[in-house]
């Protein structure tokens, strides 16, 4: 009976260590949430749409269309300019019924045909998008 007893008091007190383990980690965390300080991520208005922190790392910008729906988006890295090649632009197209104005349908098209980062922003209403 005691090599049974010895075996669950070292079970018990493994899972207690572990247990407050997790509990410091987690105070901890919290203290330094309270102490740093906060950091908060600011828009920055663009002439055309705005742009964000979007995948991978790039900033985005979107030119929305007459109906709010967007019609251009570019992805680059930060600090490119918009008049810099180094955008990757696509192109949306939507076709919406005329009776609900729901979107039917929509595409997705890359300016020159292609998803590399040579565009520039400034020209993606003279691309063509296939």
């Amino acid at each position: 009976m005691k090599g049974v007893m010895d075996t669950d008091n070292k079970l018990i007190t493994s899972l207690t260590t572990s247990m407050m383990m997790v509990i410091g980690s987690v105070s901890i965390l919290y203290i330094l949430q309270q102490l740093l300080p906060q950091q908060q991520v600011q828009i920055q208005p663009e002439s055309y749409g705005m742009w964000y922190f979007g995948p991978a790392g790039h900033i985005m910008n979107v030119e929305n269309g007459p109906d709010e729906q967007p019609t251009y988006m570019g992805e680059a890295a930060p600090g490119t300019l918009n008049s810099d090649a180094g955008w990757r632009i696509y192109k949306y197209d939507y076709v919406i019924d005329p009776a609900t104005g729901d979107m039917l349908s929509g595409t997705i098209r890359y300016a020159g045909g292609s998803a590399a980062f040579d565009k520039v922003w400034d020209l993606r209403a003279e691309y063509e998008y296939s």
